[in-house]
């Protein structure tokens, strides 16, 4: 029996955007779909200075994301409540080019955003971490049973 660890199932394969407090509009790096059957996009809202913030997801051809272009109903707006957590996810099999990336448009807002692929096609997929990721710790399981 074959036990895959989320260690080994997801990673974070694209550049995220750390906690900050944003006044522009920033996009994470990307993902390449190629390697992942879904992909998720993590973010994390603090304190929230003015107006709301937006985010939606870009996909291209070019791992530089030249060229992106918005991926239908990919997208959460108006997001106006601090400390809140949102979600965007897609399945690979849903674009039509290579490359995913996050677009978060915050005016004064602490903002936090994290590309992950995840159910990857070859694992380990966790070996295409970028390099912000700096150590994923498993816990044994313990299977002693009384």
């Amino acid at each position: 029996m074959f036990t895959q660890t989320i260690k080994e199932r997801d990673s974070f394969a694209g550049t995220p955007i750390v906690p900050q407090l944003l006044n522009s509009t920033v996009t994470t790096g990307s993902i390449d779909s190629s390697v992942f059957n879904r992909l998720n996009f993590i973010g994390a809202i603090g304190t929230i200075g003015s107006g709301s913030v937006q985010c939606y997801l870009q996909e291209s051809a070019n791992s530089n994301m030249a060229g992106a272009t918005n991926i239908a109903n990919a997208a959460i707006t108006n997001i106006s409540t601090p400390n809140t957590v949102f979600t965007i996810e897609l399945q690979a099999m849903q674009l039509t080019q290579r490359y995913v990336a996050a677009v978060i448009i915050a005016a004064n807002t602490v903002v936090a955003l994290f590309p992950q692929g995840t159910i990857g096609r070859f694992p380990p997929v966790n070996n295409n971490d970028v390099a912000a990721v700096n150590q994923r710790v498993v816990t044994p399981i313990n299977t002693t049973v009384s």
